[in-house]
């Protein structure tokens, strides 16, 4: 066993943008970790604390100005070179993104990106690497997944992709682990998984942990202190038993969806329609290909002006649903109708009838511009559609209704929190006037004051202008209080859940 007395220290820490370098948008953080220590990172969305942790890995974007220290073990990784960064990244200190796409190459295999990841580190033989690896994929319940060496990221679920990330980001056993909201997307049976494992490794190997969460359950099971981020500032670093008699923290873990808003739409128009829909992907290469089912017979209506929520565990099919309805990818059998017309590979789905909102929306922007030259953008290709009204009359009661602040338009994507991001991502969408948005996982990673004001302007926009909303999710809460109708996905088939 080991027996590490290695220490994070975060000296008076700001982050700024380099053309607005007063303008803090991390100020004077300081504090520490101490090995077999673990603390909870919490706050509202856009506190910062994604922000902070890219920070402390120093893997920030070129345009972001950092002062102050981050001392890991005496070193100071904010003036030690990039190969020794290189070093210390993945062996001492590793990060678990929240997103599998920010991990995972697309076109690897997974089996040999996890050879790359312990021979970066590790002299292993080949039998050696394969015996780490396996141990890791039992301790994840991930051995019965059939092929899943020789498998891409995108034939794997969002379940499945997030154990293997935890895999990846720890499979050279690092002394430090920032875990970056990294359940906020799983449903219960995935996230007991990964806590489980996290909460079993770090007491075993006395790794110091920072476990950023919206999810009050796991941060009280996972974490001993926790520091509460809002404004970029710290606000509260305290022991986890006092958190109780502090009414920010309280309130902060408090929100909850209120009583159910009663919705008038017609149930005489028919929107989407999808008859006996089955999709599956191809496993294998050469002469031992075979068909993986994602879903089959698959049925169901969508009215115009409707709010349907799409329920299911991960790995049950909701996004690759979600890609069919949307046009990313097509049916292998079945049809579609929309408003009437029949999709076929002549007549794809029109980006005016349906938009997707992505669970991630890091990937929806452009890094190197501003998010308002990105949304002009899309104004100008859909120019005809506002004929009378230039780029911020169109603009401006969008960004009111999602609570937003009109300077973000001069920002770029990566600056930007994970809520106001994904805002602004409904926004680009909204801006082509769909007849249905489609949000796939889109608010999973949002605490839940963020999720309601985000639902009551969907809900608004709605009843203003009859917009179709399909929400899918594993979060049953979040459906119930937004949905007309719910259908529930469970292996590849579904089902109409009355509310």
């Amino acid at each position: 066993m080991h027996h590490w007395v290695d220490m994070l220290e975060v000296v008076h820490l700001n982050v700024s943008t380099k053309s607005r370098k007063s303008d803090y948008i991390l100020k004077n953080i300081s504090f520490k970790l101490v090995a077999g220590n673990r603390i909870g990172l919490i706050g509202p969305s856009g506190a910062g604390k994604s922000l902070l942790a890219a920070t402390i890995m120093v893997l920030n974007e070129e345009n972001l100005l950092v002062e102050g220290q981050i001392i890991y073990n005496g070193v100071d990784l904010l003036t030690c070179s990039s190969a020794h960064l290189d070093t210390l990244r993945g062996k001492d200190l590793a990060i678990i993104f929240q997103n599998p796409e920010a991990t995972f190459n697309p076109v690897r295999t997974i089996g040999s990106q996890l050879h790359e990841a312990i021979t970066i580190h590790q002299d292993l033989s080949y039998p050696e690497r394969v015996s780490l690896i396996n141990n890791f994929l039992q301790r994840l319940q991930l051995h019965d997944v059939k092929d899943i060496f020789k498998l891409y990221p995108h034939q794997l679920s969002g379940g499945q992709l997030q154990r293997l990330t935890v895999i990846m980001s720890i499979i050279n056993q690092p002394k430090l682990i920032i875990a970056d909201e990294i359940t906020s997307s799983l449903d219960e049976e995935n996230t007991e998984i990964i806590v489980s494992f996290l909460d079993e490794y770090s007491d075993k190997y006395q790794c110091g942990l920072i476990f950023i969460s919206h999810d009050q359950k796991q941060v009280y099971r996972l974490t001993d202190r926790f520091i509460y981020i809002e404004n970029g500032t710290i606000k509260y670093n305290i022991r986890k038993e006092d958190t109780q008699t502090t009414p920010i923290i309280n309130q902060y873990f408090e929100w909850s969806f209120g009583e159910k808003v009663i919705h008038n739409h017609s149930e005489n128009t028919p929107l989407i329609e999808m008859q006996n829909g089955a999709k599956s992907y191809k496993v294998g290469k050469f002469f031992n290909k075979h068909h993986v089912d994602v879903f089959k017979g698959v049925s169901f209506l969508v009215h115009l002006g409707e709010i349907v929520g799409i329920y299911g565990a991960s790995g049950s099919g909701k996004s690759t649903l979600a890609k069919v309805l949307s046009g990313v990818t097509s049916l292998d059998k079945g049809t579609i109708f929309i408003s009437g017309s029949r999709i076929t590979q002549i007549h794809k789905i029109n980006p005016r009838d349906v938009q997707i909102v992505f669970q991630d929306s890091f990937f929806t922007f452009n890094p190197k511009y501003t998010i308002g030259t990105l949304l002009q953008e899309v104004y100008h290709v859909y120019r005809d559609l506002y004929p009378n009204e230039d780029f911020m009359q169109v603009l401006t009661p969008l960004i009111d209704k999602f609570n937003l602040s009109p300077e973000l338009l001069n920002s770029y994507s990566q600056t930007l929190s994970g809520g106001q991001r994904q805002r602004f991502a409904i926004i680009q969408c909204l801006l082509v006037k769909p007849k249905c948005l489609i949000l796939d996982e889109s608010l999973s990673a949002l605490d839940r004051k963020n999720q309601i004001q985000i639902l009551e302007a969907l809900t608004y926009l709605r009843n203003e202008t009859d917009l179709t909303t399909i929400i899918i999710s594993h979060d049953l809460d979040l459906v119930r209080f937004a949905a007309d109708r719910i259908y529930t996905f469970l292996n590849g088939n579904i089902g109409l859940q009355l509310l």
